[in-house]
């Protein structure tokens, strides 16, 4: 699953880097053990905003938790919208050193 964080607000201003360092340190963290983060620009209603990418695994019950975190994010910080894109995965492993 893809979860897309836009940085910019509708009022004009923007999440700083800082605040979504916070988001993500206390909050990801906080709904999900492992997940991979990916700066962007993507574009809303035409015009370009900086935005955060998070791609986690998850079953099932993992897609509730998306939602939650996806609605506090929208309104911590006055989005409009948060997208999730639900990416079926055939198969994830672990390649180990040993």
């Amino acid at each position: 699953m893809r979860i897309f964080f836009g940085l910019s607000r509708p009022d004009g201003g923007a999440v700083s880097l800082e605040q979504w360092q916070s988001f993500q340190d206390k909050e990801i963290t906080r709904f999900f053990d492992g997940f991979n983060v990916v700066d962007s620009v993507g574009y809303y209603k035409g015009k370009a905003e900086r935005s955060k990418i998070v791609t986690v695994i998850v079953s099932e019950d993992g897609i509730g938790k998306a939602e939650k975190l996806a609605k506090l994010y929208a309104v911590r910080f006055s989005q409009d919208s948060v997208m999730i894109v639900k990416v079926p995965v055939s198969e994830c492993s672990f390649i180990t050193a040993d």
